[in-house]
């Protein structure tokens, strides 16, 4: 691996630490999250200051020059959230790791009464049946079923 890809796949692995925070329900989940973005956030400053290589954050300065670069942030965000409609490319370090998140990032992000964003509006989310790709979304107090890939939570 390259050392610009490496660079660029910690600040994917922020990006999608980030995402958990804001869909795990649980206390210690969220704060397992902020602590792998303070680990990775802090990797990615010291590589970028020792490399003079700008990054996704807009807070990030060397003396009066800013490191950062807003054309890398929108494509490495839309590289983890996608489109309209699409789920996260969430990211895993190893296939254990995949197979103790993959179901749970899945059930957190398609949750109970979050906000989903449908081509109908913006509504509940009210069930899931993740093995048939349905959902069950309320609109104006009209409940409807949609497959998860015309649904989109808004976070």
């Amino acid at each position: 691996m390259k050392f610009f890809e490496f660079f660029v796949i910690l600040q994917k692995e922020y990006i999608v630490a980030e995402l958990r925070k804001k869909i795990y329900p649980d206390i210690s989940g969220k704060k397992k999250c902020e602590e792998i973005m303070t680990g990775k956030k802090k990797k990615i400053f010291d590589i970028a200051m020792k490399n003079s290589i700008k990054t996704i954050f807009p807070d990030m300065k060397l003396g009066n020059s800013s490191m950062y670069d807003e054309d890398l942030r929108i494509k490495l965000y839309k590289e983890v959230y996608g489109e309209d409609f699409d789920f996260p490319k969430f990211i895993y370090r190893d296939e254990i790791q995949r197979k103790f998140l993959a179901e749970k990032d899945r059930k957190c992000y398609y949750s109970i009464n979050s906000e989903i964003k449908t081509i109908d509006g913006i509504g509940i989310l009210r069930e899931v049946w993740l093995e048939k790709n349905i959902c069950s979304v309320e609109i104006d107090n009209i409940c409807k079923k949609y497959f998860l890939n015309k649904v989109s939570r808004i976070l």
